[in-house]
């Protein structure tokens, strides 16, 4: 057997043993001679007290010297070691599990090296640590713990599994690893198990809330964590969105986030599409805040865009220094107000709460730019530059305002009908139906609310906001509308009478119409002063003007499932092409492709085979969960992942090229501490009992 330290430095202690000697050397006084009568029997007591006076000096200085070389040994954290060779057979064999974080915060850089290429490097020294009798499990994990396999005795096997691990872009959690490792340490009868965590030991991997949570746990177990943690300033992506430009020009808007307290003044950030970067800025990111940077460039109108936005300010971690995405140009959409009874206020007007809607004054960067007209407009403006228009309390459509108002439906133009009192119902009810969609019967007088739960279920403007929002305002009157064939109710009041309608489309391509059952003032209600207004006319535009289809719609976080739905005929077949070009599998289920391979962040291009026979190509982006804390990079200690999991032991230790020495001590030896303190107690007790006899 041999001793070997965990704490060697703490050796130099031994040094105080000297303490004791020297006391007692300078103690040591000769003595005077002085001269008295003859005193025999006097002189020989003296002698004889003399020689037992020292013994006891010199018990009492071995003591002392034992005892501070006991607490120096204890606080070393002596190791009892077995023997290299002869006596090997007789020690239990060992199990353990190493375990590799692959989450993308161990992509963090210290000089060129990465987190985990040093936690790698470990994992790999480990492996001869442990003798050929011990059976050893590996498992790369992050979110969840994939490839792993029970206990072997297979080196080579193991090694092999380490180097082809890989970085990924998916979050830390040591829930999924501990759960593979107790439950492979289960199998085995070995009284000395260990479970080896190489890993960055990122705050945000403390991620369980108590052993009960663990499967398999087992207190018994020692938990090993062999950091790699790298510490620096770190600045992240958190959302690209496309922002509304001007025609011939593209805008995105990129939102950046200090994640290390440090912030970062006058970051480079670039917008890249095809490899190429089209236009870069600069951004101020405050300590531990956000910011936004809106970049604009020239690209043709509808034309679909692939790219990702980069931040440049020298932070260690450069996985969340990129964010992917696929998506239109973003246009500004130009509404038609149609106001059929104007007034010398504004305030009073009938389109003045629609126009504060949807004014990008109110609502910043709203994309939309409101345009207001008398009824006599519709004669003589262009409809073709408007994406939407709104008649708000018209008296009547004349003959040639109902034909242009048909033609521009057969464009692929949205009408909104709001009604008001000076509306001719006599006059509506020879329109069209394909303008107007319903029948009115009368205005009915008496209070009245929205039930949310006549709402048309499959109706895409009920997905934009809370239909339930729609309950708190108030009405004291409506239209009692009748809807015309075709035509659905999408929302019905309390009383079952419609609330609002949409007509049938009868051309191929042709826009929606909507008619309301109340006015767009607050002659029969309030529902233009409940906070619901806002959001409800922002999502009634989108609804209408598929502003849906401009947007990032397709981008998804790392480990997420990307659902992609056909919007036309059956999907036959489907291909997924990773960031590398890898092939990746698509599964085809009900209408929809399922791509759940995506723990790598990038640009994925998806190819699509309808049933008959018409192929399509897309983008989707996949970005790394910024938001989640993965890119903090603040540590936990070994005493929080004790109080965390009740284990009876976690050690901490480092990666390097210290690290299989020190693992060996903890895995192959036995500690000392407890007893060398136990015994140097013992030796200050009898020291105190020695000093104390009186001679």
């Amino acid at each position: 057997m041999n001793l070997s330290f965990l704490s060697p430095l703490m050796l130099s202690g031994l040094l105080l043993a000297v303490i004791p000697v020297l006391i007692h050397l300078i103690s040591i006084r000769k003595a005077k001679v002085l001269k008295f009568p003859e005193t025999r029997f006097l002189r020989l007591a003296v002698k004889r007290t003399q020689k037992k006076l020292k013994l006891l000096q010199l018990l009492l200085l071995l003591l002392r010297v034992l005892a501070i070389i006991l607490l120096v040994l204890a606080f070393s954290r002596a190791v009892l070691n077995p023997p290299k060779y002869g006596a090997s057979k007789k020690e239990e064999p060992a199990a353990a599990v190493l375990l590799l974080d692959c989450s993308y915060s161990m992509g963090a850089e210290n000089g060129g090296k990465t987190a985990f290429d040093a936690a790698k490097e470990s994992c790999l020294a480990s492996l001869k640590v442990f003798r050929d009798e011990d059976r050893l499990a590996y498992c790369a994990f992050a979110e969840n713990a994939k490839g792993g396999a029970g206990l072997d005795f297979d080196r080579e096997k193991l090694s092999l599994g380490i180097k082809a691990s890989k970085l990924t872009g998916l979050k830390t959690s040591l829930k999924a690893g501990l759960n593979f490792a107790y439950t492979a340490l289960k199998e085995s009868r070995s009284a000395n198990k260990q479970i080896i965590i190489f890993t960055d030991a990122a705050s945000h991997a403390l991620n369980l809330a108590s052993a009960a949570e663990i499967k398999d746990f087992d207190a018994d177990v020692k938990v090993i964590i062999a950091s790699a943690g790298i510490d620096g300033p770190n600045c992240g992506l958190t959302a690209v969105e496309p922002a509304s430009s001007l025609p011939g020009r593209a805008g995105f808007t990129s939102t950046l986030k200090d994640f290390s307290g440090r912030g970062a003044s006058a970051a480079d950030l670039s917008l890249y599409f095809g490899g190429e970067r089209k236009v870069f800025g600069k951004a101020d990111i405050p300590p531990s805040g956000t910011s936004s940077k809106s970049l604009f460039f020239s690209a043709p109108e509808d034309k679909s865009l692939q790219g990702y936005a980069e931040l440049a300010c020298g932070d260690c971690l450069k996985a969340d220094d990129r964010y992917y995405f696929a998506g239109k140009v973003k246009r500004k959409v130009n509404i038609l107000l149609v106001d059929g009874d104007p007034k010398l206020s504004q305030f009073n007007s009938e389109t003045f709460f629609l126009k504060t809607a949807l004014s990008p004054e109110v609502s910043k960067d709203s994309g939309v730019v409101p345009s207001i007209v008398s009824p006599a407009g519709l004669l003589t403006l262009g409809l073709s530059g408007y994406k939407a228009v709104f008649l708000c309390n018209v008296e009547e459509i004349l003959p040639e305002a109902e034909r242009r108002l048909d033609a521009y439906m057969q464009s692929g133009g949205s009408l909104v009908f709001f009604p008001g009192d000076r509306v001719n119902i006599k006059a509506y009810s020879s329109i069209s139906r394909s303008i107007f969609p319903a029948a009115i019967r009368k205005l009915s007088r008496g209070e009245n609310a929205v039930n949310p739960l006549t709402a048309l279920q499959d109706c895409g403007l009920f997905k934009r906001f809370d239909v339930f929002g729609l309950m708190k305002p108030g009405f004291y009157g409506n239209f009692d509308l009748a809807p015309a064939a075709g035509a659905k109710v999408l929302l019905a009041f309390r009383d079952s009478t419609p609330f609002l309608i949409e007509g049938g489309a009868t051309y191929q391509g042709a826009g929606k119409v909507l008619l309301f059952a109340v006015p767009a003032d607050r002659d029969l209600g309030d529902f233009p002063l409940k906070p619901v207004y806002l959001p409800f006319t922002k999502a009634l535009v989108d609804y209408l003007c598929g502003v849906e289809e401009v947007s990032d719609k397709n981008g998804v976080k790392c480990g997420e499932t990307y659902t992609r739905e056909a919007s036309g005929g059956r999907i036959k077949s489907a291909t997924v092409l990773g960031p590398a070009n890898t092939a990746l599998s698509a599964e085809v289920s009900g209408g929809k492709v399922l791509v759940k391979d995506t723990s790598e962040p990038g640009l994925y291009k998806l190819s699509l085979v309808d049933a008959g026979g018409t192929k399509l190509t897309e983008y989707f982006g996949v970005n790394v969960d910024a938001s989640s804390g993965e890119s903090s990079l603040s540590r936990f200690w070994s005493e929080d992942l004790k109080a965390a999991l009740k284990a009876k032991r976690v050690e901490f230790i480092k990666c390097g090229p210290g690290l299989p020495a020190e693992l060996e001590r903890i895995v192959r030896g036995k500690e000392l501490s407890s007893l060398l303190l136990l015994a140097a107690l013992v030796l200050l007790a009898a020291e105190s009992f020695a000093a104390g006899r009186k001679l």
